[in-house]
């Protein structure tokens, strides 16, 4: 039972990455946490659009419906650093042997990474 309710858990939660608010899943898929943290990264001028909110529909509107991509979130940015905050990111494989660096991330953010994982030997090389 332990390992149906683990599954079940995780599911839900990998479902709700990828779940459109509009969809069921919206109502148990908390965004909150993720657009407050995102904000909090964020110029006061940036401005963040999930699916159902004000703004959302016109800034994902195409002008040709042909492979229409799902979008789970909106970012305007406000400022130049508002680009750099967004697509900042550093995961580290659990064996430190591979890492995966977001656009815009700057060297000292994946050195503080490497540091933290404990990968002392390794500096990045650009």
């Amino acid at each position: 039972m332990e390992v149906i309710a683990a599954l079940m858990a995780w599911s839900m939660s990998a479902a709700c990455c990828n779940v459109p608010a509009s969809s069921w899943l919206g109502a148990i898929c908390h965004r909150g946490a993720k657009a407050e943290e995102l904000s909090e990264r964020l110029s006061s001028k940036a401005q963040v659009y999930f699916p159902g909110s004000d703004g959302f529909a016109p800034a994902t509107a195409r002008w040709s419906a042909l492979s229409t991509p799902e979008v789970n979130v909106v970012i305007v940015p406000g400022v130049e650093n508002d680009v750099a905050a967004t697509l900042s990111s550093v995961d580290i494989a659990e064996d430190g042997t591979m890492a995966k660096i977001g656009g815009g991330t700057l060297s000292k953010a994946l050195t503080d990474a490497l540091w933290a994982q404990a990968n002392r030997h390794a500096s990045p090389v650009f």
